[in-house]
């Protein structure tokens, strides 16, 4: 059976993968990283970048408030049935010193 039809079964709906729907870098201001998505089921975002990048649920994110990712590799992942409903809103990030490029796959319902 192929997957598609086992995670419809399991979950009762269709999803797809999306690649960095808003932004593929993060600017040492406020970046809003993901848009507001009631669809969204989960993402996982990875700092390519040489910094670190904090994220957070507002654009008041700062190294002093926000999620860490360390350089180079540094990751979250965010699902709705760890995280409720928080996966679905929109996230913004920071870089500590310099742009950074990020990765980050987001999880929806077709």
């Amino acid at each position: 059976m192929p997957l598609t039809d086992l995670l419809l079964r399991q979950f009762g709906v269709k999803t797809r993968p999306i690649v960095n729907p808003l932004v593929s870098e993060v600017a040492i201001t406020a970046t809003k990283i993901l848009a507001n998505n009631p669809n969204r089921l989960s993402f996982t975002i990875v700092n390519l970048g040489a910094t670190a990048v904090y994220i957070a649920l507002d654009r008041d994110v700062s190294a002093e408030k926000g999620i860490y990712l360390s350089a180079s590799g540094g990751h979250v992942n965010v699902s709705y049935d760890t995280d409720f409903d928080m996966v679905a809103w929109e996230w913004f990030a920071i870089s500590v010193d310099a742009a950074n490029k990020i990765y980050i796959i987001s999880v929806v319902e077709v």
